[in-house]
């Protein structure tokens, strides 16, 4: 019982790991973007 417990989440983290990793992507190429547009 627990262990399926704590496998739910772990899945809940891997994910929500994964969506902030996207995020953190999305901005870092919006930044790169950003200073590319002033020419820097």
């Amino acid at each position: 019982m627990s262990n399926q417990k704590g496998g739910e989440q772990y899945t809940h983290r891997n994910r929500f790991e994964k969506v902030h990793a996207w995020v953190l992507k999305q901005q870092g190429f919006a930044v790169r973007q950003y200073y590319s547009d002033l020419g820097v």
